[in-house]
């Protein structure tokens, strides 16, 4: 039994090995408790895996955080305010008010925006709809209607789902058992074409541009210390005042044939830099430490190239916070799965406009930091992996051994 138990300790160790984090970063300015916004740097992602699945939030008692990431493609542009009419507010009973929307523009919606005085109230409410204003049909059933709260503004934008639907009248029923109703003063859509949203400059890119003379080319080369995901790539020329030139985005790659290992450039892309165009090369969604872009200058002077900038799309997590407490993201894990919270169910109630929580410093867990492509090397923990293997294979046979050792004796 002595021997099960080394054993067993031994296998719970290296379990604990491979379950291991590369980074952490501490959460500071948590001012109040409530929903937080909480940016990833680049720096923190170059140590983390690179669907961000090993991603985990621990207070200070060791107890898990739920979050959700955000990871907006899109933003709109929510200057423009179409309204609606607001027919009518009233107490249908002692617990229900009831508000009428009237749908002027004749078109399809999907949403519905409404103005409410600021307040801490949580509401359950339900909506249908209706043509003539007299018979109605359900839409939405027993939602809840949370985040009403701004410390800044009298006024709450709250956007509530909708099934496409033309119906001309919305009525929208709030259950006030627990509050008293909510001042609606206003009702309509928010309006403006989507806009993209602000990338992420990637710091400590190391740039070197090089003139090939013989072969006509200007080589700019891009690394970084660890692999980083790269979305966007910004070049900034100033001269000549008129320019068109083929380009092509190389990434380093590597083969091993008989223990001979070849490092070589693959491309990726192929572009135009044109001096009636931004030079702006997006939706790249690479994950490398190094990339190589050659410029073809053919007769022509070289491109006096002022800086080459790389971005990310923004990636947050969305959490719970309590003022006061201390935090700390932990990431890299490549074991672990998407975490599933209920958090993830209210991402429609969760409001645009969120307090912002920042990430201190990353700190490598390891000596050594695997990087966000340290699963294409896994190689390591599969050795470790056979070597627990054996370890266990080896203390269970003495058991076994022994056991029938002991058997003998006693017969």
């Amino acid at each position: 039994m002595k021997t099960f138990k080394i054993a067993l300790l031994l296998l719970l160790s290296f379990s604990g090995f491979a379950q291991q984090f590369t980074v952490s970063s501490k959460i500071s300015k948590v001012k109040a408790t409530g929903l937080h916004n909480i940016a990833l740097t680049p720096d923190f992602r170059c140590y983390a895996d690179g669907n961000l699945a090993g991603i985990r939030i621990f207070d200070s008692n060791s107890k898990e955080v739920p979050y959700i990431l955000s990871s907006p493609e899109k933003i709109r542009i929510e200057s423009g305010f179409e309204k609606f009419p607001l027919l009518l507010k009233r107490i249908a009973a002692d617990s229900v008010s009831q508000v009428f929307i009237e749908n002027t523009s004749g078109t399809k919606w999907n949403e519905v925006t409404l103005v409410i005085a600021n307040t801490d109230a949580v509401k359950t409410y339900s909506i249908s709809g209706s043509n003539d204003n007299s018979e109605w049909f359900g839409l939405v059933n027993n939602q809840t209607l949370s985040g009403l709260y701004s410390h800044a503004d009298t006024m709450v934008y709250k956007t509530l789902p909708l099934p496409v639907n033309t119906y001309r009248y919305l009525k929208i029923e709030f259950n006030d058992k627990t509050s008293l109703p909510l001042n609606i003063t206003g009702a309509g859509r928010i309006t403006g074409k989507p806009i993209a949203a602000a990338l992420v400059e990637i710091p400590n890119a190391h740039v070197k541009v090089t003139e090939m003379l013989l072969e006509k080319r200007t080589r700019v080369t891009v690394t970084f210390n660890d692999p980083v995901i790269i979305d966007q790539i910004a070049f900034n020329i100033t001269n000549p005042r008129l320019y068109n030139r083929n380009a092509a985005l190389f990434v380093s790659r590597s083969h091993t044939v008989r223990k001979k290992t070849t490092t070589y450039l693959e491309q990726e892309l192929a572009f135009t830099l044109n001096s009636a165009n931004k030079n702006i090369i997006s939706n790249l969604n690479l994950i490398e430490n190094k990339v190589v872009i050659d410029i073809e200058n053919k007769d022509n002077e070289p491109l006096e190239i002022a800086s080459v900038k790389l971005y990310q799309m923004p990636v947050n997590l969305i959490a719970n916070l309590t003022a006061g407490e201390n935090y700390s993201v932990m990431a890299g894990n490549i074991q672990l799965h998407e975490p599933d919270y209920d958090l993830k169910d209210f991402k429609s109630q969760i409001p645009a406009v969120l307090p912002q929580a920042t990430l201190s410093k990353p700190e490598p867990v390891n000596a050594k930091p695997k990087g966000i492509n340290a699963d294409k090397s896994p190689w390591i923990m599969w050795a470790c992996i056979a070597a627990g293997a054996l370890i266990l294979f080896y203390f269970c046979y003495n058991l076994v051994r022994d056991m029938k050792s002991s058997e003998k004796t006693h017969t």
